[in-house]
């Protein structure tokens, strides 16, 4: 960890780290991350089946707070139409027992990191297990039996799946080939929550103007509603026809209330704020996210060496953590014999899924020998420099063939009489020319 504490690239990818860092990986590290990924896909997956099989609280009726005596009353009025599909009544004792487990791994996980463990991450499991826990959880033997859930586990529920799939996310992050683009959203992120003061500022400055203007209307007719339209504007849903020109889609039927809410009672000064929120906020605070989006994407690329090698570096040292230390003794080698072309014939799916990175050849003679860098770059610069030589001579080429048709145009335009000897000659000339050139 001291290597990528100080950002030391060139050290984390000398192929003796590499090697000891695919030794630890192939032994113990790959096994462990790839089961916990698979349990917790199997977790997702049957989380996912249950609410999509389960009738939401709200669809039994119209009523918002929806409590376990509710399941009674509806169970004894419908009797013969409330029933639990086969599919989620299994997915709910599936999830509840992964989840379970799931809990358990992440006690023994808080067990060995002490305090460390309290990661966004890590917290982002806990809320998804035990929320889904409480969903899929019978207080009474009618929602055993009907599966209908109350409110407060629909909406528990809710927050625990879209906290799942987030953390899907987060757990890919350390995957081998694809967490570099985790990495890349969770500093844009970042980038955004550090620009987020300003940015609520100019949303809250245009909500109340366009509070006080438009409040007769339904978007805008509270303050939070307002605040909640404007920042919809931010991204092009400006509804500008039904609220600028409300006045020329009047029905002879409407009511007085109707007309009231579609009347644009201060035209002048609703539409110069709406200009000035389509060239501030529309145009030049969007492209400044976009810049400031592109700026961390080209600093991430930059660094995807070393934030890749960190990555792997992390998780092979919390794997070996994890695993007793007896069964690490068993893994410890006085000395490692290296084929890099061993697994040339395997497929490129499966160096993806069971192994970090290739140690090649190159990579250990370029080590072995770094002399051969000088002399690499040396070859290179020459080739640069042939290349733009080139370019000089095609370039040289082509003025000279200009350079001869205005010859020949200045003499017909004087009237002078020429020979195609002459033109020759200067043919020959420009020749040698070019030929002086290529010899330089």
């Amino acid at each position: 960890m001291i290597m990528v504490e100080h950002n030391q690239t060139a050290l984390l990818a000398h192929p003796l780290v590499t090697s000891l860092l695919q030794f630890k990986w192939a032994n113990f590290g790959r096994y462990v991350y790839y089961t916990n990924l698979a349990i917790y896909c199997l977790y997702l997956t049957f989380l996912t089946v249950y609410i999509m099989y389960t009738t939401a609280p709200y669809m039994y009726t119209n009523v918002t707070n929806v409590t376990a005596d509710f399941c009674e009353n509806v169970s004894h009025h419908e009797s013969n139409e409330v029933t639990q599909p086969l599919i989620a009544f299994v997915s709910k004792y599936i999830v509840m027992v992964l989840a379970l487990v799931n809990l358990v791994r992440e006690v023994l996980q808080l067990r060995s990191a002490k305090w460390s463990y309290f990661s966004p991450e890590n917290v982002m499991e806990l809320i998804a297990y035990l929320g889904s826990i409480l969903l899929v959880m019978d207080f009474s033997k009618c929602q055993e039996y009907k599966g209908i859930r109350t409110s407060w586990q629909w909406q528990l529920g809710a927050v625990a799946v879209f906290l799942a799939w987030m953390n899907l996310l987060l757990f890919i992050r350390k995957f081998p080939r694809f967490g570099i683009y985790i990495v890349m959203f969770t500093d844009i992120l970042l980038t955004f929550l550090t620009f987020l003061p300003v940015f609520f500022l100019f949303v809250v400055a245009f909500s109340l103007a366009f509070f006080m203007l438009m409040q007769n209307m339904y978007a805008f007719r509270r303050p939070e509603f307002s605040l909640l339209k404007t920042s919809m504007m931010m991204i092009g849903e400006f509804d500008f026809d039904s609220v600028f020109y409300g006045m020329g889609t009047y029905d002879p039927s409407d009511s007085e209330e109707e007309v009231h809410k579609k009347t644009l009672y201060y035209s002048g000064v609703s539409y110069a704020l709406f200009v000035v929120f389509l060239v501030l906020m529309a145009i030049l605070v969007t492209n400044l996210l976009v810049g400031l989006a592109v700026d961390d994407i080209k600093a991430v690329q930059e660094q995807a060496v070393l934030k890749r090698l960190a990555m792997q570096v992390e998780l092979a040292l919390d794997v070996e953590k994890i695993v007793p230390q007896f069964i690490r003794r068993r893994f410890v080698v006085k000395c490692r014999t290296i084929r890099p072309n061993e697994n040339r014939h395997h497929s490129s799916i499966f160096r993806c899924l069971m192994s970090e990175s290739e140690l090649s050849s190159e990579a250990i003679v370029k080590a072995l020998n770094p002399e051969l860098d000088e002399m690499e770059q040396l070859q290179e610069n020459q080739e640069k420099m042939i290349e733009q030589i080139d370019m000089l001579k095609k370039k040289m080429k082509g003025t000279t063939h200009r350079l001869e048709k205005m010859l020949v145009s200045l003499c017909k335009a004087q009237r002078v009489d020429y020979a195609e000897d002459d033109v020759a000659g200067d043919k020959k000339k420009f020749k040698h020319v070019g030929t002086s050139t290529n010899e330089l």
